[in-house]
């Protein structure tokens, strides 16, 4: 799941193949140049590709912090709808 949100991210972010390769999971994607508009982009990239809907209250800078914590919020979800 990691794989498919970092590749999401590179979209959103619209990284080189190089630059998006070497972002860790646990890396903050802020550094990036993930705002709050692109971070909305991600959800709605998320949303459709996983078949889920984010509430409102999750869409906080701590959710969408990392992949790590992107992937963690889709589990969740997936769980909770599975």
């Amino acid at each position: 799941m990691e794989k498919i949100v970092k590749e999401l991210i590179q979209e959103v972010l619209g990284l080189d193949q190089e630059v998006a390769d070497n972002i860790k999971y646990d890396q903050a994607l802020y550094d990036f140049g993930l705002d709050s508009i692109k971070a909305i982009e991600l959800v709605v990239l998320i949303e459709n590709k996983f078949d889920i809907s984010v509430d409102d209250e999750e869409l906080s800078i701590d959710n969408m912090e990392s992949i790590d914590k992107i992937a963690n919020l889709i589990r969740k979800y997936q769980e909770s709808e599975g």
